[in-house]
């Protein structure tokens, strides 16, 4: 039998910042209360970090206790492996209910071993834990995966090892042949986390369940990072309908209402930007963060990201034409504050080079005779009216 993970609160906070309002909060329970959901999860435990981010990032012990109040559901946390180890779990665990707590581990399979260790003492204090693979549609044919599976034998420790699809590009023959691929190495129960970059989420998922994948993860009309996950609504109404679960549809719109609101504010989903990055396999928040800046074209950006190019174009451009010192001028409201004063400093130091990362500035330096290199992605080269050295 499959069981049903809830995650909006955990994976739509990229968008709220982990900050939910009260009364969804509370109408939240109240209605997820109602439905054949297994788990809730309710975000993340960190330490702290720079700069804003809410309530449902750390966790901490007052509004655990109130979670807890609100459901005789089991409540499941994330921990980022990359951003723990085992000197911060005593803290990180000390106030949680053993048994009603899951703990979750985000990890990458470069850090497989190292997230085991931390599996390991967290099930020593007493909890349930599972370990998330993220990437997963890189790993399809990544042998030293399966072979470091067969050699850590993580089910003596770990209750469940989810298959996390962060780039929304695995396809369902994909997904079948690396859930076959762990079950001949291992006997650790499944889970599915599907994104939604191709639409590919539900069909994913309904591949995960045909293979005795158990436990499925979904949030409220998709809300997540990026192109967002599989809908709770639409994995509930197909339970319903094919399996008949006992769903009640009332309860289940109403839970779906309240979220309305922040779909028109955030506007999660899939759109061309996204596919493309499930389509290359590119990291979705790189392409957001990309489009962001509005000087990039679509196209710029997946040339960019998916031939790992433009990372490297300042590296190349200071190597190639033997740049010993140089300043790199972006796109900031920086330039305009100091302008006079960076031109000052140029004028005095002919020999340092001035990189352009972006054409926004060229025409306020054209005039200086220090040599200048131009580091730009994309559609931005054909701003310039002479390139003197590019990469593209």
């Amino acid at each position: 039998m499959i069981k049903l993970v809830d995650c909006t609160l955990r994976d739509g906070g990229y968008y709220t910042n982990w900050d939910f309002d009260k009364n969804l909060i509370k109408k939240y329970f109240k209605y997820i209360n109602q439905l054949p959901i297994d788990i809730i999860e309710i975000g993340y435990r960190n330490k702290t970090k720079e700069g804003y981010l809410g309530e449902f990032f750390y966790l901490p012990q007052n509004t655990i206790k109130k979670l807890n109040k609100s459901t005789e559901k089991k409540l499941s946390i994330m921990l980022n492996a990359k951003d723990c180890n085992l000197k911060d779990l005593d803290n990180l665990l000390k106030d949680l209910n053993k048994e009603k707590t899951i703990i979750r581990i985000a990890t990458a399979v470069e850090k497989l071993e190292t997230t085991f260790l931390l599996a390991k003492e967290i099930n020593k204090k007493g909890f349930q834990v599972a370990i998330n693979i993220m990437y997963i549609s890189k790993i399809v044919n990544n042998n030293l995966f399966f072979e470091k599976l067969k050699k850590l034998k993580l089910e003596n420790n770990v209750f469940c090892l989810y298959l996390v699809d962060s780039y929304g590009s695995i396809l369902p023959m994909d997904l079948e042949k690396l859930i076959n691929k762990i079950k001949k190495v291992s006997n650790i129960e499944l889970g599915f986390h599907g994104h939604n970059n191709l639409e590919m989420a539900l069909i994913n998922t309904l591949t995960a369940v045909k293979n005795k994948v158990k436990y499925i993860d979904s949030t409220i009309l998709g809300m997540g990072r990026g192109a967002g996950n599989l809908k709770t609504e639409l994995f509930l109404t197909y339970l319903k309908s094919q399996k008949k679960k006992n769903v009640n549809l009332k309860t289940l719109g109403k839970l779906t209402e309240l979220f309305v609101p922040l779909k028109k504010q955030y506007e999660w989903g899939t759109n061309l930007a996204y596919m493309v990055s499930g389509s290359y396999t590119l990291p979705q928040k790189e392409v957001m963060d990309a489009l962001k800046v509005n000087r990039y074209s679509l196209a710029g950006i997946v040339d960019s990201l998916h031939k790992e190019e433009n990372k490297q174009n300042i590296k190349k451009l200071t190597q190639e034409n033997s740049v010993n010192s140089c300043i790199i001028i972006g796109g900031g409201e920086s330039i305009d504050n100091h302008l006079n004063s960076i031109k000052q400093f140029l004028r005095k130091n002919k020999k340092i080079t001035i990189i352009h990362s972006t054409s926004k500035y060229i025409n306020k330096f054209k005039k200086l005779s220090n040599n200048q290199l131009f580091a730009v992605a994309g559609d931005e080269l054909t701003k310039l009216d002479k390139i003197y050295t590019h990469i593209s």
